[in-house]
C-alpha cells in the first residue's frame, strides 16, 4: 500500500508542473526529515515477576523521511496527503504512516509565512524485529513556519503532537517546491 501511495504522490507531483491552471490552484511538494518521541504509557501491564517487559515500558525516538503534497484552496487554505517512513532507536524497528492533511497559511511578509494544519490517518510502528506491528488511526495538529529561499522554493520547520492516550511529539524540517512564484501563494 505504501508503494502505491508513493507512486501516486510522485505522478501527481509531476503532473502538477504541467497543469495550465496551476496559478489558480497552487500546489506544493514538501520533502523532509522528522523525528518523533513516543512517550511510555502511563500504566504498565508488566507483572511483578516478569523478566521480559513489554516493548513500550520506556520512551522511544524515531527518525524518518516525509513527503507531503498539497493543493491550495481559497483563503490561504490547503489540503493534500502525506507519507512518512522511518525507524526507531532499536534494531529491527520501523515506522510508517499515510495521512490526509488540511491546513491554513498566513503570510508574515513577502518572504515568510506561518501556518497550522491537521493531519489524520494511519500509522504503524514496529518496536523490534520480534514484536508485532502496532497499527493506529491518528490525529495530529501541527504548526509550521516557512521562509522563501527562491521564487519557487521554501525551507520549513514543523512541530506537532499526536492526540490520544499515548503522546507522540513530532518535529521536522523540509524543503518545499511550489508551483507559484514568491508571494503569489493565496
Amino acid at each position: 500500500m505504501i508503494k502505491a501511495l508513493a507512486v501516486a504522490l510522485a505522478l501527481t507531483s509531476v503532473a502538477c508542473a504541467f497543469d495550465p491552471n496551476r496559478h489558480r490552484r497552487p500546489a506544493r511538494l514538501l520533502l523532509g526529515a522528522n523525528t518523533r518521541h513516543f512517550t511510555a504509557p502511563s500504566g504498565s501491564n508488566v507483572a511483578f515477576r516478569d523478566t521480559t517487559p513489554t516493548v513500550m515500558t520506556s520512551s522511544h525516538e524515531s527518525i524518518g523521511g516525509t513527503a507531503q503534497f498539497t493543493l491550495g484552496a481559497s483563503h490561504h487554505t490547503y489540503f493534500g496527503g502525506e507519507l512518512e517512513t522511518g525507524f526507531l532507536n532499536g534494531p529491527g524497528s520501523s515506522t510508517a504512516g499515510a495521512y490526509g492533511v488540511f491546513g491554513i497559511d498566513h503570510p508574515l511578509s513577502s518572504a515568510a509565512m506561518v501556518g497550522a494544519e491537521l493531519a489524520g490517518g494511519w500509522r504503524t510502528v514496529r518496536y523490534s524485529i520480534d514484536t508485532p506491528d502496532v497499527d493506529k488511526m491518528v490525529l495530529e495538529p501541527r504548526v509550521r513556519a516557512q521562509v522563501w529561499l527562491s521564487e519557487f522554493v521554501t525551507l520549513a520547520a514543523t512541530g506537532g503532537m499526536t492526540l490520544g492516550e499515548q503522546s507522540v511529539f513530532m518535529g521536522g524540517i523540509s524543503i518545499g517546491i511550489h508551483s507559484t512564484e514568491l508571494g503569489v501563494y493565496k
